[in-house]
Protein backbone atom coordinates (compact mmCIF):
# COMPACT_ATOMS: atom_id res chain seq x y z
CA UNK A 1 0.00 0.00 0.00
CA UNK A 2 1.37 3.72 -1.22
CA UNK A 3 1.34 6.47 1.49
CA UNK A 4 -0.94 9.55 -0.21
CA UNK A 5 2.10 11.42 -1.25
CA UNK A 6 3.74 8.41 -3.10
CA UNK A 7 7.43 8.44 -0.72
CA UNK A 8 6.52 5.33 1.48
CA UNK A 9 4.81 1.55 1.27
CA UNK A 10 3.55 -0.71 3.29
CA UNK A 11 3.48 -4.21 3.15
CA UNK A 12 3.40 -7.74 4.81
CA UNK A 13 6.75 -9.77 5.22
CA UNK A 14 7.95 -12.43 6.81
CA UNK A 15 11.16 -11.42 7.50
CA UNK A 16 14.76 -12.16 7.26
CA UNK A 17 13.80 -15.75 9.58
CA UNK A 18 10.80 -16.13 7.51
CA UNK A 19 9.08 -16.89 10.93
CA UNK A 20 6.53 -14.32 11.43
CA UNK A 21 4.43 -11.99 8.59
CA UNK A 22 4.11 -8.94 9.75
CA UNK A 23 3.92 -4.89 8.86
CA UNK A 24 6.60 -3.13 7.44
CA UNK A 25 7.24 0.46 6.30
CA UNK A 26 9.85 1.82 3.84
CA UNK A 27 10.65 4.69 2.09
CA UNK A 28 10.90 4.27 -1.58
CA UNK A 29 14.42 3.36 -3.07
CA UNK A 30 15.57 3.08 1.02
CA UNK A 31 17.48 -0.54 1.26
CA UNK A 32 16.32 -0.57 5.17
CA UNK A 33 12.38 -1.14 6.80
CA UNK A 34 10.52 -1.05 9.85
CA UNK A 35 8.84 -3.20 11.13
CA UNK A 36 5.53 -1.84 12.99
CA UNK A 37 4.14 -5.01 13.93
CA UNK A 38 5.53 -7.91 16.20
CA UNK A 39 2.32 -9.72 17.28
CA UNK A 40 3.58 -13.77 17.39
CA UNK A 41 0.04 -14.15 14.56
CA UNK A 42 -0.22 -13.03 10.84
CA UNK A 43 -0.39 -9.46 9.87
CA UNK A 44 -1.39 -8.86 6.62
CA UNK A 45 -3.41 -6.19 4.27
CA UNK A 46 -1.72 -2.60 5.23
CA UNK A 47 -3.76 0.51 4.12
CA UNK A 48 -2.59 3.42 4.49
CA UNK A 49 -5.19 6.31 5.86
CA UNK A 50 -5.75 9.17 3.51
CA UNK A 51 -3.75 11.58 5.39
CA UNK A 52 -0.95 8.93 5.71
CA UNK A 53 -1.10 9.03 9.52
CA UNK A 54 -2.65 5.50 9.91
CA UNK A 55 -1.96 2.37 8.44
CA UNK A 56 -5.32 -0.59 8.74
CA UNK A 57 -4.35 -3.77 9.08
CA UNK A 58 -5.77 -6.90 9.12
CA UNK A 59 -4.77 -10.07 12.08
CA UNK A 60 -5.52 -13.31 12.14
CA UNK A 61 -6.08 -15.91 14.80
CA UNK A 62 -5.27 -15.55 17.39
CA UNK A 63 -6.97 -12.39 18.08
CA UNK A 64 -8.08 -11.35 14.78
CA UNK A 65 -9.47 -8.25 13.93
CA UNK A 66 -8.94 -4.73 12.13
CA UNK A 67 -6.16 -2.80 13.80
CA UNK A 68 -4.83 0.70 13.17
CA UNK A 69 -0.95 1.62 14.11
CA UNK A 70 1.18 5.04 13.26
CA UNK A 71 3.91 4.58 9.90
CA UNK A 72 5.96 5.67 12.72
CA UNK A 73 5.52 2.75 15.15
CA UNK A 74 3.89 2.42 18.64
CA UNK A 75 1.08 0.79 20.24
CA UNK A 76 -1.45 -0.48 18.12
CA UNK A 77 -5.23 0.20 18.54
CA UNK A 78 -8.12 -2.71 17.73
CA UNK A 79 -10.91 -1.34 16.29
CA UNK A 80 -13.50 -4.74 15.58
CA UNK A 81 -13.10 -8.47 15.65
CA UNK A 82 -13.55 -9.54 12.34
CA UNK A 83 -11.89 -11.57 10.35
CA UNK A 84 -10.70 -10.08 7.20
CA UNK A 85 -9.61 -11.60 3.79
CA UNK A 86 -9.15 -8.88 1.80
CA UNK A 87 -7.53 -5.54 2.30
CA UNK A 88 -9.63 -2.76 3.75
CA UNK A 89 -10.59 0.33 2.46
CA UNK A 90 -10.41 3.80 3.92
CA UNK A 91 -13.18 6.07 3.20
CA UNK A 92 -11.69 9.58 1.28
CA UNK A 93 -12.22 11.36 4.82
CA UNK A 94 -10.49 8.96 6.64
CA UNK A 95 -13.57 8.33 9.21
CA UNK A 96 -14.50 5.20 8.49
CA UNK A 97 -12.84 2.07 7.28
CA UNK A 98 -14.40 -0.73 5.06
CA UNK A 99 -13.90 -4.82 5.40
CA UNK A 100 -15.14 -7.80 4.00
CA UNK A 101 -15.69 -10.52 6.29
CA UNK A 102 -14.42 -13.94 6.58
CA UNK A 103 -16.73 -16.27 4.87
CA UNK A 104 -16.64 -20.28 5.71
CA UNK A 105 -18.43 -22.26 3.09
CA UNK A 106 -18.03 -25.33 5.05
CA UNK A 107 -20.26 -23.45 8.29
CA UNK A 108 -21.49 -20.69 6.82
CA UNK A 109 -21.96 -17.69 9.83
CA UNK A 110 -24.42 -15.17 10.11
CA UNK A 111 -22.73 -11.98 8.50
CA UNK A 112 -19.94 -13.59 6.45
CA UNK A 113 -19.07 -12.39 3.76
CA UNK A 114 -20.46 -9.04 4.31
CA UNK A 115 -19.07 -5.45 3.80
CA UNK A 116 -18.90 -3.38 6.45
CA UNK A 117 -18.06 0.10 7.67
CA UNK A 118 -16.19 0.13 11.08
CA UNK A 119 -15.85 3.95 12.42
CA UNK A 120 -12.30 4.74 12.77
CA UNK A 121 -13.32 7.30 16.35
CA UNK A 122 -15.97 4.73 17.88
CA UNK A 123 -18.40 6.77 17.63
CA UNK A 124 -20.80 4.59 15.70
CA UNK A 125 -21.05 1.01 15.83
CA UNK A 126 -20.23 -0.98 12.66
CA UNK A 127 -23.08 -0.73 10.56
CA UNK A 128 -23.26 -3.51 7.39
CA UNK A 129 -23.17 -1.84 4.03
CA UNK A 130 -23.90 -4.62 1.74
CA UNK A 131 -25.09 -8.33 2.91
CA UNK A 132 -24.48 -11.56 0.80
CA UNK A 133 -27.81 -13.68 -0.46
CA UNK A 134 -27.00 -17.40 1.32
CA UNK A 135 -24.23 -19.55 -0.65
CA UNK A 136 -22.60 -16.30 -1.52
CA UNK A 137 -20.07 -13.81 -0.12
CA UNK A 138 -18.69 -10.56 -1.32
CA UNK A 139 -14.88 -9.61 -1.27
CA UNK A 140 -12.46 -6.88 -2.05
CA UNK A 141 -15.01 -3.78 -1.32
CA UNK A 142 -13.07 -0.84 -2.10
CA UNK A 143 -14.57 2.94 -2.05
CA UNK A 144 -13.67 5.49 -4.99
CA UNK A 145 -11.19 8.44 -3.93
CA UNK A 146 -14.25 10.58 -4.82
CA UNK A 147 -16.39 8.85 -2.39
CA UNK A 148 -19.46 8.28 -5.37
CA UNK A 149 -18.26 4.35 -5.83
CA UNK A 150 -18.33 1.24 -4.41
CA UNK A 151 -16.27 -1.74 -6.20
CA UNK A 152 -16.49 -5.44 -4.77
CA UNK A 153 -16.05 -9.01 -5.43
CA UNK A 154 -19.40 -10.99 -5.58
CA UNK A 155 -18.28 -14.75 -5.02
CA UNK A 156 -20.25 -18.51 -5.14
CA UNK A 157 -19.18 -22.12 -5.16
CA UNK A 158 -16.81 -22.88 -2.42
CA UNK A 159 -13.68 -20.65 -0.93
CA UNK A 160 -11.14 -22.90 -2.92
CA UNK A 161 -12.57 -22.90 -6.16
CA UNK A 162 -14.57 -19.12 -6.03
CA UNK A 163 -16.21 -17.44 -9.26
CA UNK A 164 -16.05 -14.11 -8.62
CA UNK A 165 -17.53 -11.08 -10.47
CA UNK A 166 -16.59 -7.21 -10.07
CA UNK A 167 -19.26 -4.86 -9.73
CA UNK A 168 -19.65 -1.52 -9.71
CA UNK A 169 -22.50 0.77 -7.90
CA UNK A 170 -23.54 4.07 -6.95
CA UNK A 171 -23.46 4.82 -2.90
CA UNK A 172 -24.92 7.97 -1.14
CA UNK A 173 -23.00 9.90 0.99
CA UNK A 174 -23.17 7.55 4.05
CA UNK A 175 -21.93 4.85 1.68
CA UNK A 176 -25.12 3.36 1.04
CA UNK A 177 -25.48 1.42 -2.20
CA UNK A 178 -28.11 3.28 -4.66
CA UNK A 179 -29.40 1.62 -7.72
CA UNK A 180 -28.55 -1.59 -9.44
CA UNK A 181 -24.64 -2.42 -9.37
CA UNK A 182 -22.90 -3.06 -13.27
CA UNK A 183 -20.66 -5.77 -14.22
CA UNK A 184 -17.40 -4.18 -14.89
CA UNK A 185 -15.57 -7.69 -14.49
CA UNK A 186 -17.23 -10.98 -15.83
CA UNK A 187 -16.94 -14.41 -13.02
CA UNK A 188 -13.46 -15.54 -12.75
CA UNK A 189 -11.91 -18.33 -10.66
CA UNK A 190 -9.29 -16.46 -8.80
CA UNK A 191 -10.21 -12.78 -9.24
CA UNK A 192 -8.05 -11.12 -5.86
CA UNK A 193 -7.64 -7.52 -5.05
CA UNK A 194 -9.64 -3.78 -6.36
CA UNK A 195 -7.92 -0.92 -6.06
CA UNK A 196 -9.47 2.24 -7.78
CA UNK A 197 -7.36 4.38 -9.75
CA UNK A 198 -6.40 8.20 -8.31
CA UNK A 199 -9.22 10.08 -10.72
CA UNK A 200 -11.68 7.42 -9.72
CA UNK A 201 -12.40 6.31 -13.27
CA UNK A 202 -10.78 2.97 -13.57
CA UNK A 203 -10.00 -0.17 -11.66
CA UNK A 204 -7.25 -2.66 -10.92
CA UNK A 205 -7.20 -6.35 -9.63
CA UNK A 206 -5.59 -9.44 -10.36
CA UNK A 207 -7.12 -12.18 -11.61
CA UNK A 208 -5.30 -16.08 -11.40
CA UNK A 209 -6.55 -18.59 -13.31
CA UNK A 210 -8.69 -18.22 -16.18
CA UNK A 211 -7.07 -15.23 -17.85
CA UNK A 212 -3.27 -15.98 -16.69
Amino acid sequence: SFSPDGRQMAFNWNGEKRDNADIYVKLIGEANALRLTSHPACDAYPAWSPDGGQIAFARFNPDSGLFLISPLGGAERKLANYIIHSRPSWHPDGKSILVSTHYNDASPAPGGGALILVSVNDSHQPRTILAPSPGKWFRDGAISPDARWLAYAACEGPTDGRRCTILVTAITSDVLPTGAPRVVAPSSSATFGIAWTPDSKGLVFSNVGDDG
